[in-house]
């Protein structure tokens, strides 16, 4: 006697099917509640890692450096001739218009103390953190 093929078919086009069981009709889970993104740590702004020849803050007044700027310009001048300073202005925000005010006037000091222009660089740095405004000169 031959077997009908309906059971092999049905097992054939059930095969893909899914179960019906309970999950089937649950409602679905609640989102899950996502742990606040954990903001990264600032990384300090570096603006030069070199140790600055000399730090001029706003609370110096502009009639004093000249003096120290000679001093200092001629004490490098001695050590190396063809020495190159960097004059930066660092701020915080909103502030440098008043940093870079005061790194032209440091440069046109070290000018008017026979520092060649060709041996200066005016950088600026806006830093998030700083709370005041600040002149540093470095040697190159």
């Amino acid at each position: 006697m031959r077997r009908p093929a309906f059971p092999l078919a049905a097992l054939l086009l059930l095969g893909g099917c899914a179960l019906i069981d309970q999950t089937t009709f649950a409602p679905a889970p609640p989102p899950r509640a996502s742990a606040p993104a954990s903001t990264p740590a600032p990384h300090p702004v570096v603006v030069d890692r070199r140790i600055p020849l000399l730090v001029i803050g706003p609370a110096t007044r502009r009639s004093d450096y000249p003096a120290l700027l000679r001093d200092a310009a001629r004490a490098v001048e001695r050590r190396d001739p063809a020495a190159r300073f960097d004059v930066t202005a660092v701020a915080g925000p909103g502030q440098i218009g008043a940093a870079t005010g005061e790194a032209a006037a440091v440069m046109r000091a070290l000018a008017e103390d026979g520092v060649p222009r060709t041996r200066m660089l005016l950088r600026a740095a806006v830093l998030p953190g700083q709370a005041g405004h600040e002149v540093r000169v470095y040697l190159r």
